[in-house]
């Protein structure tokens, strides 16, 4: 009871603590993605700035689309979310030794994310196939054929199934994993 009551005092349990810790957690989960050289491999995306930078888009993008679900009450997270996920692109950058103009790829590159996502928001309502397309454009940057895309598009497909059938208080508190992208192609 005294530690819960000191944790309480010091903050812990507040809104802006409580959607930290749930956005750390969601962050973790892409960030695992995005640096496992298996899964980079099985979907054919390259190794390099530019391709973990679209597979974190890609996952950053699955994530605030199921959080959008939840409305009002998921807001806070994903703000806390998006913003941890800028301030990784802005560390990701200077770790490649980009010291001039670093505003202007950062700003490049935010634009480039919400062009991916209204790209995949769109594709997918439009229930016309053009979802592989999409992923050709944004993950691949439209080369080599398209088998990859097609196969990523599945993986993404039962992922945001996964998502959907996550409860609520499951993903507001950041507790979501993603699969290893293997599985029955």
């Amino acid at each position: 009871m005294f530690i819960k009551a000191l944790l309480s005092f010091g903050g812990f349990y507040s809104t802006e603590s409580t959607n930290q810790r749930a956005a750390d957690r969601l962050y973790a989960a892409v960030r695992t993605v995005c640096d496992d050289e298996n899964w980079h491999e099985q979907f054919g995306v390259e190794k390099s700035f530019r391709g973990e930078h679209s597979v974190l888009v890609l996952h950053v993008w699955l994530l605030l689309k199921r959080l959008r679900v939840e409305g009002e009450s998921a807001k806070g997270v994903a703000q806390v979310f998006y913003d941890t996920y800028q301030d990784d692109v802005e560390h990701r950058v200077h770790a490649e030794g980009v010291r001039v103009r670093v505003s202007k790829l950062l700003n490049e590159l935010e634009q480039g994310f919400y062009g991916s996502a209204i790209a995949y928001d769109n594709a997918l309502a439009s229930g016309n196939g053009d979802f592989a397309k999409a992923l050709h454009k944004n993950v691949y940057h439209n080369e080599g054929d398209e088998f990859n895309s097609k196969k990523l598009e599945k993986y993404v497909r039962r992922e945001l199934a996964c998502l959907t059938r996550t409860h609520a208080s499951a993903v507001l508190e950041g507790r979501v994993r993603f699969s290893s992208g293997h599985g029955k192609e």
